[in-house]
């Protein structure tokens, strides 16, 4: 175990807590506070020296007010080791301590599990609450608008119907959150209602004191401790960097951070600080001001004649433009293309994209408008603003530090996609020289014991670490298995090489496995060639992709315990199945990320310019953690046992491969 403390350390954090705010060791100790409650709800309580130790880290970098980058593994009580800090820190300083995670599932954990049992285990009076995008909550004016028929607020009367379920919804919803709604609606219907930025008229609405958004928002002033996930947290900082002003942006003021499931935050980062454009987000702005074929719009009627016809030739500009696009994709037979000549597509849209948003502007200045009409105006010409400033960025590559590329799914959309080279620089000037002390904990950070990496990649200068021991005992828990004789992954023969063994694996555990891919492509040609010998074996294969959610295939893979679930990126992380579900994780080649796309190309680029070896820098750390995570789906409790079987040769059979076994635990390797 690797500490930031001496033996004295421990008294000197307790002595500058307060008296009336119970310490550290009182609460985590045998006999303390949390073990009296354990007792009290007939449970047994079990102290890990490991939570104490990041439970005081945490403490010590609030109170000195640095940065601390901790990897504490799975089974060490992490959430309780950083909230109890967070939660006495902000009684004792009258703020608040923001808690961003990466997924729901921990999301939900915190706010519905571990922050009530804290508080009723502790007998302290704090307040916790659960951070969402304002596009989340319903706006009942615009529902009012929308479901009376203005032409203002809905652009096809083909939503009306689902419009009036929502307006029914709407009466008895407890919190007017979008994942209330029990029924499914497009989303045109829910953007004509949602609380859209820049579209609330604040203290002059009729719904402010009811506005659910409000509520929202005065729920959040004055709590103890928030949860936000990482998106939020990210567009938060975004604002209130770009407006100078800690007040401003999505999130009240806090005064320190604590970042779960860190391991994501620069993948995060490089998607949400970067842009995003597609037709339909295009085509909807535009048919928001007026929709040629329902003759609905805010400049619908018949004052504004060229207006409309406006309207009417850029959405069939922007169509084409995007359809020209996806043909020229296909043509090239790709689904993604770096962008990389900023002369080489003309902008046709973004110049008239500004003249319309210039006539919403213009109507504005009207002095008899109606005020839910000027609100709207207002939204509207904004987001016209941003989508062509966003357009002519992209076309002419004007933000300097980013990549940019084309990008087709599966239906023949076009995206144009940004995002920041360096996720780092962002970072490092948001967040890590922000003034507030920042925790970043995950299960998987280090490489070989080392969280160099880690921290350049997400720009952290200057950080405390620890790297805590795990609690389980993986020389009993765990086997690796290494089959020999499997060919290169990059050979063409390689999955026929991987199906006998996998199905070798799969019958030994008789299902209860995990199968992991790293391509969608090979994932379908397993499940292909799988599927009759698993019904034979009467061994339920469920894959992804296949119609299910993720969350669905989750809970049919516990609830069937002899079941098989194949699956890419989304099952290598942040998927818990304790028990005797899962007692086999196959990981079929060693996760690698693609090195053709742009991201990951530029950032090979911007490596090499400097004189450093990308594969030594980038690929291979990042592959690592990923790794670690994959294998770290098998051990979830210390009453858990199996295998873990690595089908790629080059584990052993390469030069890197020892960096690989270095940063797992230690645990029997059979080569077989």
């Amino acid at each position: 175990m690797i500490s930031l403390y001496g033996d004295d350390d421990a008294e000197i954090v307790n002595e500058l807590q307060p008296p009336v705010l119970p310490s550290l060791d009182g609460i985590f100790a045998p006999n303390g506070i949390l073990s009296a409650a354990a007792a009290a709800a007939g449970r047994t309580y079990e102290l890990r020296p490991q939570q104490l130790e990041l439970s005081h880290a945490v403490t010590r970098a609030f109170l000195t007010q640095r940065h601390l980058v901790a990897e504490a593994p799975t089974g060490i009580g992490k959430s309780f080791a950083y909230l109890v800090p967070a939660i006495l820190h902000a009684m004792r300083s009258g703020g608040t301590v923001l808690v961003s995670t990466h997924t729901i599932a921990l999301q939900q954990q915190l706010i519905e599990r571990d922050l009530p049992a804290l508080k009723a285990a502790l007998g302290l009076n704090f307040r916790a609450e659960l951070a969402k995008g304002r596009s989340n909550y319903l706006c009942m004016r615009r529902l009012k608008g929308a479901a009376s028929r203005n032409l203002d607020y809905l652009p096809d009367a083909e939503l009306m119907p689902e419009i009036d379920r929502i307006a029914l919804w709407a009466e008895g919803a407890r919190e007017g959150d979008r994942q209330e709604l029990d029924f499914r609606i497009r989303p045109e219907s829910w953007m004509a209602v949602n609380a859209e930025e820049g579209n609330c008229l604040n203290q002059h609405c009729p719904f402010f004191k009811p506005c659910h958004f409000q509520n929202g928002r005065r729920r959040l002033q004055g709590a103890h401790v928030i949860v936000a996930n990482h998106a939020l947290f990210l567009a938060d900082l975004a604002i209130k960097s770009e407006t100078g002003d800690l007040k401003s942006g999505i999130l009240p003021e806090y005064n320190a951070v604590i970042i779960d499931e860190a391991h994501t935050l620069e993948d995060v980062a490089s998607n949400h600080l970067g842009l995003r454009l597609s037709a339909g987000g295009m085509v909807q702005a535009v048919q928001r001001v007026f929709h040629p074929r329902t003759g609905r719009g805010l400049l619908a009627g018949q004052d504004y004649p060229k207006e409309q016809q406006r309207c009417a030739d850029l959405l069939m500009r922007c169509r084409s433009f995007f359809d020209d696009l996806a043909e020229w994709l296909r043509g090239r037979d790709t689904s993604i293309l770096r962008h990389t000549n900023p002369e080489a597509i003309p902008d046709q849209l973004s110049p008239d994209l500004n003249a319309l948003a210039a006539t919403l502007e213009r109507e504005l200045e009207k002095e008899d408008l109606a005020v839910d009409r000027r609100s709207e105006l207002s939204s509207a010409a904004k987001r016209l603003r941003r989508l062509s400033g966003n357009f002519h960025t992209f076309l002419t590559q004007g933000e300097e530090g980013f990549v940019y590329w084309f990008e087709k799914d599966q239906q023949e959309r076009v995206t144009l996609q940004a995002s920041p080279i360096d996720a780092a620089v962002p970072l490092r000037h948001l967040l890590f020289n922000a003034g507030i002390p920042c925790v970043m904990t995950s299960a998987t950070l280090a490489v070989r014991q080392k969280l160099d990496w880690f921290r350049l990649r997400c720009g952290i200068d200057v950080a405390d670490e620890l790297l805590l021991d795990s609690p389980f005992d993986f020389a009993r828990q765990m086997t690796l298995h290494v089959p020999t004789g499997m060919p290169s992954p990059k050979a063409p023969d390689f999955l026929d090489h991987a199906l006998p063994k996998i199905r070798h694996y799969l019958s030994l555990s008789h299902g209860k496995a995990f199968v992991l891919f790293t391509s969608y492509t090979m994932l379908r040609a397993a499940a292909e060639n799988l599927g009759p010998f698993l019904r034979d074996k009467g061994i339920r294969m469920l894959v992804q992709g296949d119609g299910l959610s993720n969350r669905s295939l989750l809970e049919a893979f516990r609830d069937d315990i002899d079941s098989v679930l194949l699956g890419t990126d989304s099952f290598w992380t942040g998927v818990d199945v304790p028990g005797a579900s899962l007692s086999n994780v196959i990981i079929t080649r060693l996760p690698f990320s693609v090195p053709d796309h742009p991201l990951s190309k530029a950032r090979h680029e911007a490596c090499e310019a400097r004189g450093g070896d990308p594969f030594r820098e980038l690929s291979l750390p990042e592959a690592v953690v990923k790794f670690r995570q994959g294998v770290g789906r098998l051990v979830r409790s210390a009453t858990d046992h199996g295998m873990v079987v690595v089908l790629d040769p080059r584990l052993i059979g390469s030069s890197f491969g020892k960096i690989f076994l270095d940063s797992l635990p230690k645990c029997p390797i059979v080569k077989e």
